[in-house]
């Protein structure tokens, strides 16, 4: 499996990743086999992936525009680049502790279920992918990653 990937291909699967799991959490809802708050909190993990990844998603617009006005400090007026909103934006929505977790977590069954089961391997690459870009920015502290993580180059 080749890490090899650009900032534009993990934006795009973390993008769909989320969206993926929104419209499942959608389903699931309507149906009544969870509830609203419920499927909200477990798609927070996945929205600070998003997020974090660059991920251009009709929920984060304002939130990252919210950060993005200029902080005054001392009298000067800083502005915020978009990539330090987007950490902000991403850590008020889900703790890094946490969707670190669940991104290693689903990762790490998706590898082992490729293992068993070659149609899944897709599924397995993306969500590698998108771990060594978060890996690759420094948004995933090197002690919650497992030690069969490869490093990004």
């Amino acid at each position: 499996m080749s890490l090899s990937f650009q900032t534009a291909d993990a934006s795009a699967i973390a993008g769909e990743l989320y969206l993926a799991r929104k419209s499942r959490a959608v389903a699931t809802v309507r149906t009544g086999q969870m509830a609203a708050h419920s499927a909200d909190l477990a798609l927070y993990p996945w929205l600070a992936i998003a997020c974090l990844c660059g991920a251009d998603l009709p929920e984060l617009a304002p939130l990252i525009d919210s950060q993005r006005n200029p902080v005054w400090l001392y009298g000067a007026a800083r502005e915020i680049s978009e990539a330090e909103a987007r950490r902000i934006v991403a850590s008020d929505i889900c703790p890094p502790a946490r969707w670190a977790m669940v991104l290693g977590r689903t990762r790490d069954h998706a590898l082992l279920a490729a293992l068993t089961d070659p149609s899944r391997d897709a599924a397995a690459r993306q969500l590698v992918i998108v771990s060594a870009h978060l890996a690759a920015l420094g948004s995933v502290a090197e002690w919650s990653l497992p030690s069969a993580m490869p490093k990004a180059a």
